[in-house]
């Protein structure tokens, strides 16, 4: 701080004379010192390095203070501006941004309901399919046993749910496996003739069923061999409507129930060839009691 008031300014001491009386001190006389008069009081200026500063003062309140300097003084001037790490902290303090999270991929709406729609119908596909694959079956027939009721090379589907809930009925073509594995692995379509606990017997080209003839408009021809075989509680007796040109039960004998898989129930290929499969009624026509 500079003082308020100039005091005057004393004259520098005078030279004691010397203590030895043989030396002879000349004092040249004195000029009168000039007054200065007083300046008035200047108003106390601060220096900017003596600025004083407060804790909670930011660099936002700091600035607009210094709208008065004058417009040819510069404000980058370090004097004019209050340290930085007393302000507004050091840069490197500031917490560092942080890092934005990658933004996932997502399909366009449209895409996506394409995308729906095609798992949609794949789904369906696949269900309706293991549906009707486990309730139906497909065969091809093969040969000339069946004639002139069913032609090589059709296709047939089977129900195969038929037998599940039920049991083959006289006069049913049906599909099943051939019992003899051993010598095929095909599967055969014949005529149901026989039903468990029946008796069955072939003799001068009529089949008899415990003693009953029965009427068989669907054969090519008479059967020219003889024989009678009773099956027990859970065997079949099938015969070829071709009867002469067969490979069924008058030679390998009785079918079990187990080798059953189906009632063919539609010819569906070749399609000149559509058609149910003809079953005979045998009861409708009373012939068996």
């Amino acid at each position: 701080m500079l003082p308020s008031s100039l005091d005057p300014i004393a004259p520098p001491p005078l030279d004691e004379p010397d203590a030895n009386p043989s030396t002879e001190v000349v004092v040249e006389p004195e000029e009168p010192l000039a007054v200065m008069p007083a300046e008035p009081e200047a108003a106390p200026q601060l220096v900017a390095d003596e600025m004083p500063l407060v804790e909670s003062e930011t660099a936002a309140e700091v600035i607009p203070s210094l709208e008065g300097i004058d417009d040819a003084q510069s404000l980058d001037d370090a004097s004019l501006l209050p340290p930085l790490d007393q302000s507004v902290g050091s840069l490197d303090e500031q917490p560092a941004p942080p890092t934005p999270s990658p933004t996932p991929f997502r399909l366009p709406p449209a895409l996506r309901t394409i995308l729906a729609e095609v798992l949609e119908t794949i789904v369906l596909t696949i269900i309706i399919y293991a549906v009707v694959n486990f309730a139906t079956g497909r065969f091809r027939v093969e040969g000339n046993s069946m004639q002139p009721t069913m032609h090589p090379d059709e296709y047939v589907l089977v129900d195969k749910v038929s037998y599940m809930v039920g049991r083959p009925q006289r006069g049913d073509i049906v599909v099943f496996q051939y019992p003899l594995a051993t010598e095929t692995e095909r599967d055969f379509i014949k005529r149901v003739i026989g039903l468990p606990g029946d008796t069955v017997s072939i003799h001068g080209g009529v089949v008899r069923v415990n003693g009953q003839p029965l009427t068989e408009p669907y054969i090519s021809a008479p059967p020219l061999y003889d024989g009678t075989w009773t099956l027990n509680a859970n065997q079949y007796f099938m015969l070829g409507d071709n009867r002469n040109s067969s490979s069924d039960s008058h030679s390998w004998g009785p079918l079990e129930t187990k080798y059953l898989i189906g009632r063919a129930a539609f010819v569906y290929w070749p399609p000149e060839a559509w058609k149910s499969v003809p079953h005979h009624d045998y009861n409708a026509s009373a012939e068996i009691e």
